[in-house]
């Protein structure tokens, strides 16, 4: 499957198709504006969803190197997305939210490279159970004032 992304109206990112139909019950995606990466949220936290086709990402005509393996002095896509996440939402709802970053890879035939940086990386079909096992971090209270904060409608119970 090939995930394709398109703008909403608003410059919010609308999510990768089929990547939000693949959330657990008690997890909701947050169309934050201007941030080009899939939000959500549930029981376990605040994650940003970084979706990658690829392990490998070429640096030049000639070789290839594991897309995590730039120069480490400086915070990976990633983290500085998470970063900026964890400040407009923790803004928006007046509460510190810390956003963490998670690669998904959209293909599962692409072969896992570890992060050295410690973001999490699986593929798209472990997206729910990786999401599930995480420890609770968040109440339902906070979730449900976070989501509503941020799209303006109060989420189902039933979700």
């Amino acid at each position: 499957m090939t995930f394709t992304r398109t703008k909403d109206v608003d410059g919010a990112s609308a999510a990768p198709a089929g990547l939000i139909d693949l959330l657990p019950r008690g997890w909701h995606h947050l169309p934050i504006p201007d941030v080009d990466r899939t939000v959500v949220i549930g029981p376990a936290g605040l994650y940003v969803l970084v979706t990658r086709s690829a392990t490998v990402v070429p640096i030049d005509r000639i070789r290839a190197q594991p897309w995590n393996g730039f120069d480490r002095r400086r915070p990976a896509n990633a983290q500085v997305t998470s970063d900026l996440v964890s400040q407009l939402v923790s803004s928006l709802c007046d509460l510190e939210l810390t956003c963490r970053p998670v690669v998904v890879l959209a293909d599962d035939d692409n072969r896992l490279v570890a992060c050295v940086d410690d973001v999490p990386v699986f593929h798209r079909r472990r997206l729910a159970e990786w999401l599930a096992r995480q420890p609770a971090r968040l109440d339902p209270f906070t979730t449900t004032r976070v989501v509503e904060t941020v799209t303006g409608v109060r989420p189902s119970l039933a979700c």
